[in-house]
């Protein structure tokens, strides 16, 4: 006996192939109201959007680079494949990220103008919940270097010369923060050799560069590492704590 159900697909090729429209995709939901939070919401509010822009401030990502960044720790809960997809969809659809082609040939997702324009709200979000939620870090979440870094962009004051510094963790995730007469700007990877490279794990990176510890007794009890230019981290430290 023939199962119908095996049929399906040629027949909605069949039907494609007669010139039928195909089935139109659901509907977006939506909250129904006037008002610039909620339509703001029905574009950014459903779960993991946010967090696909918060990677992205940091540069084009290809897909397998977004997927394993918003994994959690051992394997826990973390977005699946499909869902990843289905955000990238959406957010190409509102207008939010574009495809672009980065290195070597390769096909990545950068911001649109109107996605990176999401960046204060974003780093608002992040300062209101560090600043109200996090009390230690829980043995169950993960920590990336890039995400602490984004939040230095709101401590940093403009200089007039510019300069760069890598910054790496022990798993050579790296980073490159570039100081400028407009602030501070962090993107992931190293396109151009920096002025000096420091290199630790997280919380000792943190310990230096947002409590604003001394990178020199750090590099001498063995937690952080000093490559190049010592003026240049010297010149990162003042701008992130010219007013402590």
């Amino acid at each position: 006996m023939t199962d119908r159900r095996k049929t399906h697909p040629q027949k909605g090729a069949a039907r494609r192939a007669a010139g039928q429209p195909k089935k139109p995709a659901p509907a977006r939901r939506t909250y129904g109201q006037y008002c610039g939070l909620a339509h703001a919401l029905d574009v950014v509010g459903e779960r993991w959007t946010l967090l696909v822009l918060r990677d992205l401030l940091l540069g084009p990502r290809r897909y397998g680079a977004l997927l394993g960044g918003l994994q959690g720790v051992s394997g826990g809960a973390g977005i699946t494949t499909n869902l990843l997809a289905k955000r990238l969809r959406e957010l190409e659809t509102s207008g939010l990220i574009e495809r672009c082609e980065l290195a070597a040939g390769a096909s990545g997702y950068r911001l649109t103008t109107l996605g990176a324009a999401l960046e204060p709200a974003i780093q608002e979000l992040a300062r209101w919940g560090g600043s109200h939620f996090m009390h230690g870090q829980p043995a169950n979440e993960r920590l990336s270097l890039g995400w602490m870094l984004l939040n230095l962009k709101r401590k940093a004051k403009p200089v007039k010369t510019p300069v760069a510094v890598e910054v790496s963790d022990l798993d050579d995730d790296r980073y490159t923060l570039s100081l400028g007469p407009n602030g501070l700007d962090v993107h992931a990877g190293v396109d151009a050799p920096s002025a000096a490279a420091l290199r630790g794990d997280p919380l000792s990176i943190h310990r230096a560069l947002f409590r604003g510890e001394s990178v020199a007794r750090l590099e001498k009890d063995g937690l952080l590492t000093v490559t190049g230019k010592r003026d240049a981290v010297r010149q990162l430290m003042n701008a992130l704590h010219a007013a402590d």
